[in-house]
C-alpha cells in the first residue's frame, strides 16, 4: 500500500529509495479526521506549553517592533524537562537583536529554577501597512 506524501520533506510517495538492495517505499499513516494544534482534545501538556511560549515570543516581538508587523522566518524549541502539575509555569519571552528588518528573540518557560523549555525565534520586520 503507498500512502501519498503532502510533506516536502519525504519524497513522493511511490518514490523508491535505493540504500539496500531491495527498494524501500516511503510510507506515512493517515489519521482519521483532521489533528490540528489548536484542538485542545489531542494536544498534549508539553505542545501546549509549546503553544504558549510561542504566544509569548510573539506578542513581544509584535510589540517591539509595533506599528511594524512581523513575520516568523525560524524557530527552534528545547525542551529541557518535563513540568509539573501543581507548579506554576512560568513564560519570559526576551528581545536578542533587533536590525531594521529582522528581530532576533527568544524565551524560556520554566517552573521555580527548573528550566522546562526553550525557543529561539527569528522574525522579518515587514514595512508598515
Amino acid at each position: 500500500c503507498r500512502a501519498k506524501s503532502d510533506s516536502p520533506s519525504l519524497p513522493p510517495a511511490g518514490l523508491a529509495l535505493f540504500f539496500w538492495n531491495e527498494p524501500v517505499y516511503v510510507h506515512r499513516r493517515q489519521e482519521e479526521g483532521p489533528r490540528h494544534m489548536q484542538d485542545v482534545n489531542s494536544v498534549k501538556p508539553d505542545e501546549r506549553l509549546a503553544l504558549d511560549l510561542m504566544a509569548a515570543i510573539r506578542a513581544d516581538a509584535e510589540a517591539a517592533c509595533a506599528p511594524s508587523p512581523v513575520e516568523m522566518v525560524s524557530v527552534t524549541i528545547d525542551v529541557s524537562s518535563e513540568a509539573g502539575q501543581d507548579a506554576e509555569t512560568i513564560i519570559e519571552p526576551r528581545i536578542d537583536r533587533r536590525t531594521r528588518t529582522i528581530l532576533f528573540t527568544g524565551g524560556m518557560a520554566r517552573q521555580g529554577d527548573k528550566p522546562l523549555m526553550k525557543a529561539t525565534a527569528v522574525y522579518r520586520i515587514l514595512p508598515e501597512t
